[in-house]
């Protein structure tokens, strides 16, 4: 049991890790754009 729970979770920080590295410029520039907005709603009222 603790060596399949073991496998799935390193293969699936593994997976999470990859994806982070794909999109992490993508991500990053999504919450930028989400920050701006807000703060020009908060800014605006």
């Amino acid at each position: 049991r603790q060596n399949v729970l073991r496998f799935i979770i390193t293969t699936c920080s593994g997976l999470s890790s990859e994806c982070i590295k794909v999109y992490h410029r993508n991500v990053f520039r999504l919450i930028v754009n989400v920050l701006r907005f807000i703060i020009t709603m908060c800014l605006g009222t």
